[in-house]
């Protein structure tokens, strides 16, 4: 079953956020899979929070990430170089990013 990884994240004032969310997207191309060495992102979506609810909690910008299986999910947060090295540099640039993880109608 499907994995639908959320990211919300709230960039810091001196962040370029356009640059960080374009090399965000290019993870669907980058990140390989060690053993097929074929990308095994499904899709990536994600743009600036635009919501008029006023819940955002300051979050600036949201994606998606989904995966085919709970094993691709692991193998990128925890084994892929590429995002690994993304995350790291995102750590830098964010002030607070937050992570839900889901398999769709599965409550």
């Amino acid at each position: 079953m499907a994995i639908v990884h959320i990211v919300l994240v709230k960039f810091k004032d001196s962040t370029d956020a356009a640059t960080c969310c374009n090399e965000l997207l290019q993870l669907k191309t980058t990140c390989m899979h060690t053993e097929s060495q074929q990308p095994y992102i499904l899709n990536i979506s994600g743009g600036e929070n635009n919501s008029n609810e006023g819940l955002s909690q300051g979050y600036t910008h949201g994606f998606s990430v989904v995966f085919e299986s709970r094993e691709d999910r692991d193998h990128y947060t925890n084994n892929d170089p590429v995002h690994r090295a993304y995350a790291q540099k995102l750590r830098t640039v964010a002030e607070k990013v937050v992570v839900v993880d889901y398999e769709p109608h599965v409550f």
